[in-house]
């Protein structure tokens, strides 16, 4: 399994890290972590009824709730979508990438 692991894999995994980070920290700052706890909660129950469960009707009437929900996302959370698109085109918001990839000479 680890034979097939590389740099690409690396990479997708520490993006992926830095945007949950990213997603955390916008969550706690602005104060909607029960809101998010439930659509978490709620993607978990949707996972576990059309995917392992295979239950066709709930899972169809919770899949237009996903497709529906991901329009509410956008209205909910548009302030910490801005803030968050406004960090990552900051210099302050490439901070990270620079010291990983850029040696700081002494």
């Amino acid at each position: 399994m680890l034979e097939h692991f590389g740099i690409k894999d690396f990479i997708d995994i520490l993006l992926v890290a830095a945007l949950l980070y990213y997603l955390f920290k916008m969550v706690k700052i602005s104060g909607m972590r029960p809101l998010f706890i439930g659509i978490v909660v709620f993607m978990i129950i949707w996972v576990l009824v059309s995917q392992v469960f295979d239950m066709v009707l709930l899972g169809s009437i919770l899949d237009q709730f996903v497709n529906i929900g991901l329009i509410l996302l956008v209205i909910l959370f548009q302030d910490e979508i801005r803030r968050f698109l406004m960090s990552l085109g900051s210099k302050k918001g490439w901070k990270f990438v620079s010291k990983l990839f850029i040696p700081v000479d002494k």
